[in-house]
């Protein structure tokens, strides 16, 4: 589902001063929550973990795996 959403927080995130790993968590949490709000699904760490979980396992790259564990353990509380 990386079509307008993508583009279009991609675009917001450019506009805040981040660096690359926080614009990337905030880019899959936004992501996940498109996907979640056009699926009519409820919008709660079991589901964003659940969806991050299985995103995890078709991470690409280390950084990728990375921005994913520290997004699940910031949804647990455990920066």
């Amino acid at each position: 589902m990386r079509d307008n959403n993508h583009e279009l927080l991609f675009h917001l995130l450019s506009k805040k001063h981040l660096n690359d790993e926080a614009s990337t968590r905030y880019l899959i949490v936004g992501e996940i929550v498109c996907e979640l709000m056009n699926a009519d699904k409820n919008i709660n760490r079991k589901t964003l973990c659940c969806k991050l979980l299985r995103q995890l396992e078709h991470c690409e790259s280390m950084e990728e795996e990375r921005a994913h564990y520290r997004i699940i353990r910031m949804l647990f509380g455990r920066s």
